[in-house]
């Protein structure tokens, strides 16, 4: 024989799994569940526990038809919002398949049984390229501990090899790294940090570090190395590509007006650009000029130039002499 308290609780997680607007369940439907659970409850009892939950905040809703059941109006989380959760999992090649789908279980539980069966019919872990690193929520637990204690931290890193194996880079040795930030980019998640003597970010993507443990060496601020007092990870990310590495400079970029959508996409819409009379505008900005750079234009062709500085304009005339030797 339960208490009332528990048997509130009960009545509650019957309530969570069982309903939703289109599925309702009656008093006396609630005291059969409750039996099945090895509960014995009178209707009174549970028409009790039906108005503690609602003075607690639970939003119940009794359907206006005829069997005057009742259904949980309000979750933390509704359908859409679940099935959004789900996708960002989904399209997460950084989290293992084996992960993924435990992941996605426990964000189907926030919904009704009966949500659940349509939501699963969108699931599809399993035709998704994934990561095989086992030890990403260890690594993400390990780097979050170090972020807020201040701490460098240590770990492999690893490539893989013309036989799709795992090396781990330098030999195993460990890389020791100051860890400021960590970030989704490009279907992958990374840490940025600072390695070494180096006087810029470094990034490393944590699906490939291995053994990540917490140092007790205070790690190096960022501000030896950055010109601004706070780190804004969402500008300093939206001024990289690709992730790869460098100072960002400023930069002028010709582009036709036709790419203002992709500029806009990448750059945001506060980003500096002036119209030309010809059917272009320049864009002047700060931007890492490197390779990322260099990649993300060459999808343009002809409709987008370096004006400035020359350093950008040799790195993208090498870059496409590169392309062109490959087809030579």
């Amino acid at each position: 024989m339960a208490n009332a308290g528990l048997r509130t609780l009960l009545v509650y997680d019957i309530l969570k799994k069982q309903t939703d607007a289109e599925h309702t369940l009656s008093v006396g439907a609630l005291v059969e569940l409750l039996a099945r659970q090895g509960v014995q409850a009178e209707r009174r009892a549970v028409n009790r526990d039906l108005d503690a939950l609602e003075q607690f905040g639970v939003e119940l809703v009794r359907s206006p038809k005829k069997d005057g059941g009742y259904y949980l109006a309000r979750r933390d989380f509704d359908d859409a919002e679940v099935q959004v959760l789900i996708d960002a999992v989904q399209a997460a090649r950084f989290i293992p398949a084996q992960q993924s789908r435990a992941l996605v279980g426990k964000l189907m539980n926030l919904s009704s049984r009966h949500a659940q069966r349509e939501l699963r019919r969108e699931v599809f872990v399993d035709d998704r390229a994934k990561s095989t690193n086992a030890q990403l929520y260890d690594s993400i637990a390990a780097l979050t501990q170090a972020i807020r204690k201040g701490r460098k931290v240590t770990f492999q890193y690893c490539s893989y090899n013309r036989y799709k194996k795992p090396v781990q880079r330098r030999g195993g040795e460990e890389y020791l790294v100051s860890p400021y930030a960590l970030d989704w980019n490009n279907d992958a998640f990374y840490l940025i940090g600072q390695m070494g003597t180096l006087e810029k970010f470094t990034h490393f993507r944590v699906d490939r570090m291995q053994n990540v443990a917490v140092s007790d060496q205070p790690l190096l601020p960022y501000t030896a190395f950055y010109d601004q007092r706070e780190l804004n990870i969402a500008d300093y990310v939206k001024r990289t590509f690709s992730m790869f590495e460098g100072a960002a400079q400023w930069v002028d970029i010709r582009f036709d007006d036709s790419l203002m959508t992709a500029v806009v996409d990448k750059l945001g819409v506060d980003v500096m650009t002036v119209p030309d009379s010809d059917g272009s505008f320049v864009l002047h900005t700060r931007l890492v000029v490197g390779p990322g750079l260099s990649a993300w234009l060459a999808h343009f062709g002809g409709q987008a130039r370096i004006l400035a500085p020359q350093e950008a304009c040799v790195q993208m005339r090498e870059h496409l002499c590169a392309m062109l030797a490959q087809y030579d």
